[in-house]
C-alpha cells in the first residue's frame, strides 16, 4: 500500500503473514499511486535487540534516537524503526499485541521522515492547528500538549 503526505509517496510493505491487517482509516484518505520515494517493510511480532548507539535525540519520555552504522533507530513504546541515513527507506518492528489495524507511521516516526525529507528545500513541517474563518487563515503555533488539537 502507498500513502502520499506532502508530495512525499510512501509505500509500506506488511510482512507476508501480516497482510490482511488492515490499513487504519486514519490513513485512507491519504492513499495514493506513483513511484515512492520512501519503501518501509512492516514487521509484527517481538521488537529486535539492538546494540545501542550514538544517542542522536533523547526525549526523556516517550521514545529516543540513536544512530551509527549509516542508519538511525528510533525506540518508542512498543516499536522500533530502523532507518537509513537518507530516511527514505527502513524496517519498522511493532509488537503484535491486540493490532487489529496497522498504524505504521504513529507518533513520532511519521513526523521525523517528514521532517528530514522536506528539510532537503522541499518545505517544512508546521507543529500547529490552523483555520479558516470569514475568509482568513488562523495559525495557532505550540509545544506537545499545549492543546492545539483541542481549540
Amino acid at each position: 500500500m502507498q500513502i502520499g503526505i506532502g508530495g512525499v509517496i510512501i509505500s509500506i510493505i506488511p510482512d507476508n503473514n501480516d497482510s490482511a491487517i488492515p490499513l487504519d482509516d486514519a490513513y485512507q484518505p491519504f492513499l495514493s499511486h506513483g513511484q515512492p520515494e520512501v519503501v518501509l517493510r512492516v514487521h509484527y511480532g517481538n521488537l529486535p535487540r539492538f546494540s545501542h548507539k550514538e544517542t542522536a535525540f533523547d526525549t526523556e519520555a516517550n521514545w529516543k534516537m540513536f544512530r551509527g552504522n549509516g542508519e538511525y533507530v528510533l525506540k518508542a513504546l512498543a516499536r522500533v524503526a530502523i532507518l537509513k541515513s537518507d530516511f527514505k527507506s527502513g524496517e519498522i518492528f511493532i509488537r503484535k499485541r491486540g493490532i487489529k489495524t496497522i498504524s505504521p507511521l504513529m507518533y513520532p516516526l511519521g513526523e521525523i521522515i517528514m521532517i528530514n525529507l522536506l528539510a532537503k528545500g522541499r518545505g517544512t513541517v508546521v507543529h500547529a492547528c490552523g483555520l479558516k474563518y470569514k475568509k482568513r487563515g488562523w495559525l495557532f503555533i505550540g509545544s506537545s500538549q499545549a492543546g492545539k488539537s483541542t481549540m
